[in-house]
Formats: structure tokens, sequence, C-alpha cells
């Protein structure tokens, strides 16, 4: 939750573990020229907080290294720069860094790992979580290629807090468990890290539903803070339990929590923290029955929102929230607000969190599992397993790959054809109920006349598109035909060779197809949306009735019509 307070603090712990990256080196024969890189350096931090005249020491520091061609000194004065300025220029200076490092001679257990870190921070602090995860990984490589164990935990912990964003929450408590024991027992070397990492296992004990855990965690975090002095750090233990209480069900306890932690981190400006700590108020006071209050904190949510670069996907439902209380109240201003408001979060979330997803898959996820296989083959041919065993395991593995690679090619072929179908066909949709009608049999129990009144009854409703009413039943078709629901349920049996059911989630998905097709904002619509607009009142049942009639889920359809087209 609060990675531009973690960067910050990165920073800092960094500059006083590696004295030897920042500080020069003590072997040099000029200890005139080594005494003035030292007092640039102290110069630079006693006034980091002014960052006018910090830059007259940098520039200094970087303009000393240069003319004594030292590179190691030059790649800290870039540093400096990229500590103290703005987005672009920050990154300008992270990219010296990784220019220089493109010879190996100069390569290091720091570098170029902390310059990927650095850039890593300054993309998250500016929301664009695509290149920020792109960094996080190279310090993730960089990192245990050359054993730096302290950025390899510090990139876990980034890329375990992006796998809780995404819904991997075993995945990401595993990190968080694997970083504590790392930070616990260096508390007093990074103090502020074993922090951070307290908050993101509380974190994520929440998320994973173990809320006992949770509450030891927030407990400990909150002592901690106060016992190394960081008191603002025991604002975000304050919130965690906060958010724990309501999930236990204790919503009064959870109410003076969160307004606690509130107005701490509205003190702090910390708006990415403050929507959780409005959102979870919100839903307390929802739970407590007082509505009027809760919108007041769902309005503040979208407030900050409209502020800020990163959106907490859990307060998503903030807006349909909003947007069900100002439809109730024929407030159709408001209400068209958050509706276009929630369409631009959606976006935003299923751009930045599906290349998220695929990235973390790709570049962290299964080289990970490529490294644990070599580990697990080291440890069989290190207990001398026998060579049969070692090559029926390494047979069944790849047996097991090939099944699942051929299913699933085969499984993306069948889909694709089906796709296409779909796309080419031309469907009409009484054309396409009509044509499967068939012919009157002798004798189905109910008169030609009742017949015909039904079948026309039936065309209408089908060309008036009456089918995408939501919660239509025979029963109450049966009523608007004035007609019992036998006659009509054996009509639709015979004449239309289907089951009530099928036969409006048929018309419903035909339409659906078309729509999906030629309309261009209806595209952009959630698939819960999409279903809600045909008559679905659950997005599953939506799902699996489009599958059942195409063969493929509207995920899939979606994915593929958007390339199409």
């Amino acid at each position: 939750m609060i990675f531009k307070k973690v960067f910050f603090m990165i920073t800092i712990v960094y500059i006083s573990i590696y004295p030897q990256e920042i500080r020069p080196f003590q072997n040099t024969s000029d200890t005139l020229v080594t005494n003035k890189y030292d007092l640039l350096v102290d110069k630079f931090y006693e006034n980091q907080s002014d960052i006018s005249i910090a830059t007259i020491y940098a520039k200094q520091y970087l303009n000393l290294a240069k003319k004594e061609k030292d590179t190691v000194k030059m790649m800290s004065g870039y540093y400096f720069f990229s500590v103290i300025n703005d987005i672009n220029v920050s990154l300008k200076y992270s990219d010296s860094i990784l220019q220089i490092t493109k010879n190996e001679v100069y390569n290091s257990k720091d570098y170029p790992a902390f310059a990927y870190l650095s850039k890593a921070m300054i993309y998250y602090n500016n929301g664009d979580f695509k290149n920020a995860l792109d960094n996080f990984l190279r310090v993730n490589k960089e990192s245990e290629k050359y054993k730096n164990t302290y950025l390899l935990f510090t990139s876990k912990n980034s890329i375990g807090i992006l796998k809780g964003r995404l819904g991997e929450n075993k995945t990401a408590l595993k990190i968080f468990r694997e970083s504590y024991i790392y930070f616990s027992s260096k508390k007093e070397t990074y103090p502020e890290n074993y922090l951070e990492t307290l908050f993101a296992l509380s974190d994520s004990y929440n998320r994973n539903k173990k809320l006992d855990s949770a509450t030891i965690i927030n407990k400990l975090g909150y002592k901690e803070s106060l016992n190394m002095k960081n008191e603002s750090m025991s604002v975000y233990f304050t919130l965690n339990e906060g958010v724990n209480q309501y999930h236990s069900g204790r919503y009064m306890v959870a109410k003076d929590s969160l307004r606690k932690s509130i107005k701490l981190l509205d003190d702090s400006q910390d708006s990415a923290n403050l929507s959780i700590a409005h959102y979870y108020l919100g839903k307390t006071l929802l739970t407590l029955n007082s509505r009027e209050k809760a919108i007041e904190e769902f309005v503040k949510v979208d407030n900050i929102v409209q502020e800020i670069t990163e959106i907490m996907p859990e307060t998503r439902d903030s807006y349909e929230i909003l947007i069900d209380y100002y439809k109730e109240n024929n407030d159709k201003d408001n209400q068209l607000i958050y509706i276009e408001r929630l369409i631009k979060v959606d976006s935003i979330i299923n751009s930045d969190y599906k290349y998220l997803s695929k990235k973390i898959i790709q570049n962290y996820d299964t080289p990970k599992l490529i490294s644990d296989k070599e580990k697990i083959i080291k440890a069989l041919e290190y207990e001398k397993k026998s060579s049969l065993k070692m090559n029926i395991i390494i047979s069944l593995v790849c047996l097991t790959l090939t099944i699942v690679l051929g299913i699933n090619y085969q499984k993306k072929r069948i889909y694709k054809k089906r796709f296409f179908k779909l796309y080419y066909e031309n469907k009409n949709i009484s054309s396409t109920t009509s044509n499967s009608i068939k012919k009157l049999p002798d004798n189905i129990g109910i008169s030609k006349i009742v017949v015909d009144e039904l079948l026309q009854k039936l065309d209408y409703f089908e060309k008036n598109k009456d089918f995408l009413k939501s919660k239509l039943t025979i029963g109450s078709l049966s009523k608007e035909f004035k007609t019992n629901s036998r006659y009509l349920s054996k009509t639709i049996n015979v004449y239309k060779d289907k089951s009530f059911n099928n036969y409006i989630n048929d018309l419903r998905i035909n339409f659906v197809v078309e729509k999906l097709k030629n309309d261009s904002k209806f595209r952009k619509y959630t698939i819960k949306a999409i279903g809600h607009e045909v008559g679905f009142t659950s997005t599953e049942v939506f799902s699996k009735s489009f599958y059942k009639s195409t063969g493929v889920y509207p995920s899939y359809f979606l994915k593929q019509l958007e390339k199409k087209m």
C-alpha cells in the first residue's frame, strides 16, 4: 500500500549501508581531493531538504568525479541528482548510471541493480506500474546475479505487493514471510525496511483471511514503531487493524481505528492509503446503517482518485455504491458522472493489471519455477537417486507438459474457429429462432388456434426484443401472453425445439454477439455490465450461457474482437 514511503526509506538505508559507493575510496594518493569528496557528500545530505542548495553540492561532486575520471564516483554523482530531481531529470541520471554499467568492468554488487531500483521507484510514484514492474524484475535479476541480499529482498517485497494487487494473495504471503525472516534478523541495520515488511505482512494476512495473524502483526508493528521512535509508521498499523476489524465483524472498533488513521494520513498527505481508509470507513458505516455518512466517505474516495495516479482496485465498488445511491434518488446527473468515472477506473485497472499479471508470470514466476526445478534436480543428484527413477520423473514431467501444451494448443484452435464463425456469421434474431420451427404434429394437446396465437406473440416478442428484460420467467411471460405456462412451455418446446430457459438465453446471446460486433461503446463495458444490459442477473450465468450458445467465453470473444477491430 505505501510504496512512496517505502521508496524514500530504501534510499536512506542504502546510503547508510553502502557508504563505499557514495563516499570516495580512501586509497587515493590525493588526500586533498578525497577530503573534498567527503565534504561535498556531507554538505549534500545536510542540505537535502533544500533542493537548490543540494543541487550545487551534487554538481560540484559530479564535476570533480568527471575531472578525475573516477567512474565509480561519477555513478554516485549521477545518483545524487536522481534523488533530488523530478521524474524526467531523475530518469536521465539513472540512465546515465546504466550507460556506464554497459561496460561490465564497472558492474558490481550494487550497480546496475540500484539504478534499476531508482527507476522503479520513480515510475511507481508516478503511477506508471508497467515500467515500474519491468525495473523491479531487473533489480531481482541483478541482485540474484551478484548475491546482493538486501536489494533482492527489497525487490521481492515490491513484486509481492504487486502480486497482492493482482489477487495472488497466497503467493504474496509466502514472499512477505520470507522477507520478514530476513529483515527481522537485521532490524537494527534496516529499521525502515523491517517496519515496511511488517506492514505488508499484516496486509497480506488480512487478504488471506488470516485475521488473527494480521492482528498479531499489527500489534507488533505498532509497538516496534514506537520503540524505534518512528511514530509516523504506527498509523499504518492502525489503518490495517481498522480494515482487519471490519473483516472480523467488529464494526464499532473498526470505525474508531479508521477515523484515527484518516486524521493522521490526512496530515501526512498519503493520498493512496487515505483512499483505502475512507473506503473501509464507508463500508463500515454502511453496515452500521449510516448510509448518508457512508456516501460521504465514498465521495471522498472518488475525490482522491481524481487527484492521484495510483488507483487501489479494492476501492472500485465505491462507484457501484454511488451509482446505485443516485439512481434510487433519481439524480441522473450524479449517476452519469459516476458511471463515466467507473468506466475510466475499470479501463485503467484492466490495462495495468493484465500487463502486470503477464509480466510477473513470464519474468518472475516462470524463472523462479525453473530455478526451483534445477534445485530439485541437483538435490536428487546429490542424494544419489537412481538414474532410472530420475529418467522416469523427467519423462513424466515432459509427457505432462507435452499433453498440457497439446491440449492448450487444441483448445486455442477450436476457440479461434468458433470465434471466426461468430464473427463472420450475420445472425438475425428472428430468423435464427424461426428457422428452428417444426411442422405441427398431429396432436400436441393444444388447439391450432391457441398455438397460432402464441407463435404470433412469440414472433412479436422476438422482434420487439422483450427477451432483454431481466428476471423473465415462463410464469411472467404466460401472464403477459394471457395464457397458461403449460401451453406456452409446450409450444416453445415443440416449435422452437428448446426449453424456455434455453430459448430466452439463446435470443439474448445472439443479440449480444451482434451488438458487440457493431457497437464500439458497448465493447468497452465490463462483462458484468454487458450481462446486465441483456437481462442476465449474474456474471456467472451470463458467461455460462454465452459459452453454451457459442462455444467460447465472453471475455475471450471480446479480446479477439478487439484484435480483429
